[in-house]
């Protein structure tokens, strides 16, 4: 009999569907004025329901943070994106003014006028009141940035990842805030290039070709994004770079480690006082997956109780998975089970 285990945030209701509920942090659910996150999950089990509720778990965490960010004053939306609420927010103020129905362009100066005199008010707004049909603010490379984090949905690891990148970008060719999309050439393209070529790792040693065309095609993935949902029809500098061919190392071959440090470390975790880091160990050794893999392990990913034991290494609420292909179920055989149970 396989486990049964309740997943966090989610319940039955009496007719059979299952709803997602987590309430927002208080400053959050202040903001939206909404109490929680509620959503009916359409799969009831296996991988198709994992991967529903990890992207609900996502969609939670990236509410919080995007109304976080508005409220510490460092919103995410694109400048379209802003416009385009501005420009609603407009209609909005204006259907709500009384006495000056017969004359909304009028009605929108007033209120500009009287929202001008407010220090926190939103510039795009007051744009939005006084000249509607102005041209929408151009995408910039930061917004690119922005929107292809928040789009992919991206964990916090991937993010750092993604700063690390952007920033040798803006070694080459300035602050991404400063370089529209629309206004992007090749030699932008070619002085990035440049800049890679001659970029150094921390050990000194230069960066290898295939790092540098692995960190471009991001790049060149990220303006391509910010392209596509903004209807910017110019070509992506980043996109076929004439990379030099790589004539290093194919491999980067890792020595086993050695006898008597697995003894030294067994010896340690048999001393110590922590239950889990022995058993993470014995998982490490015996099945070959990856560290992340086994301290992201959740309950419920353990089965103990099917006719094969194993684990599913699969995305869950802790963390996510390096590749799609790392998802796999890996057999427990010759490892004994009592430890895992104690967990």
């Amino acid at each position: 009999m396989a486990l049964s285990t309740k997943i966090k945030h989610v319940d039955k209701r009496p007719n059979g569907v299952l709803r997602f509920r987590r309430r927002f942090p208080k400053d959050v659910a202040e903001a939206l004025g909404e109490p929680a996150l509620q959503v009916h999950i359409k799969n009831r089990e296996g991988l198709a329901f994992h991967r529903e509720y990890q992207a609900i778990i996502q969609e939670f965490d990236r509410i919080v943070s995007e109304v976080r960010s508005r409220i510490a004053g460092k919103d995410t939306r694109s400048p379209i994106e802003r416009w385009h609420e501005a420009l609603l927010k407009r209609e909005e103020l204006v259907s709500e003014t009384v006495g000056l129905e017969d004359d909304p362009e009028f009605a929108a100066r007033e209120i500009a006028r009287g929202l001008s005199e407010q220090s926190n008010t939103d510039p795009l707004l007051l744009k939005a009141l006084v000249n509607p049909n102005a041209d929408a603010p151009k995408l910039s490379l930061q917004d690119a940035k922005n929107m292809y984090a928040r789009d992919k949905r991206m964990a916090d690891n991937e993010v750092v990842r993604l700063d690390r990148i952007t920033r040798r970008l803006e070694k080459a060719i300035g602050a991404l805030d400063k370089v529209a999309l629309e206004e992007l050439r090749r030699d932008h393209g070619r002085r990035y290039m440049d800049l890679m070529l001659k970029e150094t790792k921390i050990d000194g040693q230069s960066l290898s070709v295939a790092t540098c065309a692995k960190e471009s095609k991001i790049i060149a993935a990220m303006v391509n994004h910010a392209m596509r949902e903004g209807d910017i029809d110019t070509k992506n500098p980043f996109v076929g770079l004439p990379w030099p061919k790589d004539n290093g190392p194919k491999v980067n071959k890792k020595l086993p480690l050695p006898d008597d440090l697995i003894i030294t470390v067994e010896k340690r975790l048999k001393e110590g006082r922590t239950k889990e880091l022995p058993v993470m160990w014995r998982l490490l050794k015996g099945t070959g997956m990856r560290l992340g893999e086994v301290a992201g392990l959740a309950h419920e990913d353990i089965i103990l109780d099917a006719e094969m034991p194993h684990i599913l290494v699969r995305p869950n609420s802790i963390r996510d998975l390096k590749t799609a292909s790392s998802n796999r179920s890996v057999p427990l055989t010759g490892m004994p089970c009592m430890p895992l149970r104690k967990l």
